[in-house]
Order: structure tokens, then sequence, then C-alpha cells
């Protein structure tokens, strides 16, 4: 069995001077682990940047700087204090939008009333004329595009954070909101185990947010034709964050894995400071918000929300500027993209964990422009590129640990269940032509899944090879009472 808390500590200074300043000022005011409020600060960083810039390496690579996050973290470890103060900028501009949008209520009711008022005469005035010639028609057609231009628009959606959409509910957001979203929730759970991730819908929302992840347009086709359509430059960024026990259960999903969706994830799970976490004279009369490493931060982050998104306003799209990564800052991150693929070798450090492994180095140019973005820099330097791959690594060794966790916690879970049913359903002894009998619950009727649970059973004492077919291999297997 894996160590669950491996000895891996977040890389906290890759973060750089405004985020690794602000989760370490965070951490110890609230005295959670470092790898939870830098998860906590990333997050909100990218989900602030991710409307304003994409990264592009060479002529050809281009990407959205949107980034998934997940976070392991038992009950107590401060998760949701945290999340709270990473994400209070975000928190404070919606409820100011908020209080906007109700203060102007009654001037758009009233510029919707006259331009209705005004619409509503052109066409009534049009039915009084006797003449409707094609000329007349030209000229209400005329008449009711230039009062289409001048129809007043309704007030967005006045808030990005979301906990518990569906697919529909993400596409709706996108459509009648802002084009720019963050699925946020420091309860995770009720995302994984909610209404989006049931049966019916599990599918739809992976491909959605695998689609949104990577830039592309996402699609609605429905009978009712008001509820269908396409949205195109639409970003979304998530930060999730989950019990051990959900997290085992979720690394484990052949869905999410056979989809690619949880490669998308960069995930943390640092040892718990339970038993640590003691007060000093001082503690309790210390204010974050007064800290001026969270100040440089928040008002960094409140800037870049006040400033306008680049919305081309006949689609609705965001049109960000693209942030090179040029000369040796592109050097730096084509040698660590070999360095990767190299380990994807079989035998590899890497080999069992492709599909995460596939996408790091495209994670890292991500996060490089997003550290790059939020400290003011004019290009994406070396320094942001090393500095991701720094991150990059800690985030695969992390993935590996959780994933081989996961492989195994479900391997001994199907082998007792397995080992249940030799006994109590073939009396002890199962033949390889009764492996057609065996519940499509636990191994999908794949004779390949039954051999390898069998070997495991067989390492760990409760069962013989008792009977080799003619071709060397095991078809009868007895457990040892």
């Amino acid at each position: 069995m894996v160590d669950p808390q491996p000895d891996l500590e977040y890389p906290i200074e890759a973060l750089g001077p405004i985020l690794g300043e602000a989760a370490i000022a965070i951490s110890g005011a609230i005295q959670a682990p470092k790898g939870i409020a830098a998860q906590s600060v990333l997050a909100a960083a990218t989900l602030v940047a991710q409307p304003h810039i994409d990264v592009g390496r060479g002529d050809t690579l281009r990407s959205p700087v949107s980034l998934y996050f997940l976070t392991v973290a038992d009950s107590g470890d401060r998760k949701s204090s945290v999340d709270k103060i990473a994400l209070a900028p975000i928190t404070h501009w919606q409820t100011q939008r908020q209080a906007e949008i109700e203060a102007n209520a009654p001037k758009h009711r009233a510029a919707m009333e006259a331009w209705q008022t005004t619409y509503e005469a052109c066409r009534n005035q049009f039915k009084k004329n006797q003449n409707h010639g094609k000329d007349a028609l030209s000229s209400l057609q005329k008449q009711l595009e230039e009062l289409e231009a001048l129809r007043p628009s309704e007030p967005k959606i006045p808030h990005v954070l979301i906990q518990e959409p569906n697919s529909e509910g993400i596409y709706g957001h996108l459509r009648d909101g802002l084009p720019t979203l963050g699925l946020f929730s420091d309860e995770g759970v009720g995302f994984f185990g909610g209404h989006g991730m049931s049966d019916d819908s599990r599918g739809r929302t992976i491909a959605m947010m695998s689609a949104l992840w990577g830039g592309d347009s996402i699609t609605r086709s429905r009978a009712n034709t008001t509820d269908s359509g396409q949205l195109i430059g639409r970003r979304l960024s998530a930060h999730l964050m989950v019990q051990p026990v959900v997290a085992k259960r979720i690394l484990s999903d052949e869905l999410f894995q056979g989809q690619g969706f949880l490669a998308r994830f960069l995930i943390c799970h640092e040892k718990t400071m339970a038993g640590t976490r003691f007060l000093g004279p001082d503690s309790l009369s210390a204010n974050i918000f007064e800290v001026p490493a969270y100040d440089t931060y928040s008002t960094r982050l409140s800037h870049l929300l006040k400033t306008p998104l680049p919305v081309c306003r006949r689609t609705g799209a965001l049109e960000p500027r693209v942030m090179q990564i040029k000369r040796n800052a592109l050097a730096e991150w084509v040698e660590g993209y070999n360095q990767i693929e190299a380990e994807n070798l079989e035998g590899g450090e890497f080999a069992r964990m492709r599909a995460s492994a596939s996408k790091a180095a495209e994670i890292a140019a991500r996060i490089a422009a997003v550290l790059a973005f939020i400290e003011q820099a004019e290009t994406i330097e070396r320094s942001h590129v090393q500095r991701a791959f720094v991150l990059i690594k800690y985030y695969l060794s992390s993935t590996a640990f959780r994933e081989e966790e996961a492989f195994y916690e479900e391997r001994d879970h199907l082998a007792r269940e397995l080992l249940e049913w030799i006994v109590t359903q073939s009396g002890g002894v199962l033949h390889s032509n009764d492996f057609k009998r065996i519940s499509r619950r636990l191994f999908n009727r794949k004779a390949a899944d039954i051999r390898k649970t069998l070997r495991h059973l067989e390492t760990l004492g409760h069962v013989d090879v008792t009977e080799h077919g003619r071709k060397g291999a095991p078809v009868e297997w007895t457990v040892i009472r």
C-alpha cells in the first residue's frame, strides 16, 4: 500500500513574489498546509488571468491558460478558510457587480420600456400607412435594424464562481453571463456526487469541461432552438477540494481516467497539520487582510477584475492577447518537454501515467504565463518557465502517488470481493471455464482483469494455482483455508 501522506512538500517558492508570498501568509495565518494555500492562490489567479491572455509556443501552439486543480485535504485541515481568503478579491468584486446591477435596475427598466415603445410605434406607423410596397418594406426594415442596434442589453449574470453545475448549467452561464467562469468548491463531493455527475449527465459534463480546457467551442443541440447554439471564446478554470475517501473514488473511476478528464487536474495532497497548530499570545490578533504580502496579491487581482474584458461585441467571445514563450524561455520549455517525454517510455518514471504526463508541458506553459501576467512582466521569461516546471514536477509526483494509491485500493477491493465469490459461489475452487459466471459488476467478464486479480490473491497467499493448461497458463485456483 502506498503511503497516503507521502513526504512531498509543495514548492511554494516557485509561485514567485506575489502568489508565493500570499500563499505563505495565508498558510501562516490560518495554520493550514502550504500546499492548500498554494492551490487556492494559483487557482484564483488563473481564473482572473484566463480571459485576458492565452499562451503561445512557437508559430503554431496556442493554448488557454485555464487550469483545473484538485486539492485533497482531511476534514479539519481548514481548506474552506483558506479558499475563502484566497477568493476574497473575487467574491468582493462579485458583490460590487451585484450592487451596481441592482442600483441600475430602474434605469435599465426605463430604457427597455422606452425602446419597446419606440419599436412598437415604428411598427404601428407602418400598419397605418396604406402603401405597403417594396420601398415601404425596405424603409421599415432599415428602421427596425437601427432600433435593434439600440436595444438595451440585459445585465450579465453578476458572478463568475459556480459550485455544482451540470453541462447545461455551464453552457447557460457562459451564454447569459460573462464568457469566463470558475468552478470552485471547498466541498467538491457536491460536484462529483451531484446532478452534473449522475449516470445520465456525467459524460456530457466531462466532455464540456474537457472542451473548455482546450479552448474549443461548445455546442448544445436541443429540439427547442432557443436552447441550442454554439459558444466560442469561452474560458473555464476549476478548483475542487475533496476529502481523501472521495479522492480515492474519483481517481479510480474508469470513465474519469478513460476520458483523460483527471489528466487535466493538478493534484495536491499534503500532510495534515493537526496536532501542531498551537496558539501563541499574539495568534488571534493577526489580521491576514492587513499583511502586506496578502494586500499585494489582493490589489493585483482586484485591478485585473476591474479591467474590461477583451470581448467581441458580435459574438460575445473572448479575444485574449497571446503571451509568447520565445527565445531562451522557449528553449527552456522545449528541454522540459523532452525530459518529460523521455520518461513516458516503457519503464520510465511516467509510463504508468502517460495521460497526465502528456499534458504536463502544456500545463507548464499555462502556469508560466499566469505567473508572468500576475507579476506584470512584459514577456514570459526563462525564470517563469523554470518555476513552472518545478511546480509541474511536484504535480506529476503527487499524481503518481495518488493514482498508485487508488490503483492498489481498487485492486484490494476487487480481490476481496473475488475471494468471497469463489468461496460462496464456487465452493472454494475457480476454473477458468467459470470466469463467465463471475458478476459483471466486478470485472465486466474480462478474463485478463480476473487473472490479474487472481495473481494478486496468490501473492497475498489467499489462493494456490492447482492446475495449469497445455501452454502452462494457470486454469484452476483453490482457496487456501
